[in-house]
């Protein structure tokens, strides 16, 4: 790191968009890939919609999604129980 730098030229907020809504991805492993587009394929949607619909039986806020998304991911592959379409 430089011990000074130069903002004479800056621009306060040149990438700020007032109410942008970003869709972060979420990584997943194989084997928790797999589980999830199997869901999907059961019930005919894609796995954006399986993720959302995790959350939203949740209740939870969409910042605590993603570390939602991974707990129920880890819990379900060590169950051996099937879901109901």
């Amino acid at each position: 790191m430089k011990k000074q730098y130069d903002f004479s030229k800056a621009v306060r907020g040149k990438f700020y968009r007032r109410g942008l809504k970003l869709n972060l991805p979420v990584y997943l492993d194989e084997e928790a890939l797999a589980f999830v587009q199997g869901i999907a394929v059961k019930k005919r949607s894609d796995i954006s919609a399986v993720a959302a619909s995790l959350r939203v039986w949740a209740g939870v806020s969409v910042a605590s999604c993603t570390m939602l998304l991974l707990a129920v991911f880890c819990v379900l592959l060590t169950l051996p129980v099937t879901l109901a379409t």
